[in-house]
């Protein structure tokens, strides 16, 4: 059964990125054409989307690098039991 973190990780990962590029875009396209943008977002939230970004996608590495692993790892309780 899957687990709910393993439905919306990578997916809102790349949405926050989206979100981070399209912003960085709307506002490089601003300085260069000269308007205002529609939308801007501060660079405190530009920092927190970008942070969650890279906090979901960890997430989801180590989630996977998890499921790789399974039981072929070795606790070190086990180690310690065989070297006796």
């Amino acid at each position: 059964m899957r687990k709910v973190v393993d439905v919306w990780c990578l997916p809102l990962t790349g949405v926050l990125f989206g979100v981070f590029l399209l912003n960085l875009l709307i506002g490089k396209s601003a300085l260069v054409f000269d308007f205002q943008p529609i939308l801007h977002i501060g660079d405190v939230a530009e920092f927190l989307i970008l942070f969650a970004a890279v906090i979901c996608f960890v997430i989801e590495v180590l989630r996977r690098e998890m499921y790789e692993a399974g039981p072929k790892t070795n606790s070190a309780e086990k180690v310690e039991e065989e070297t006796k």
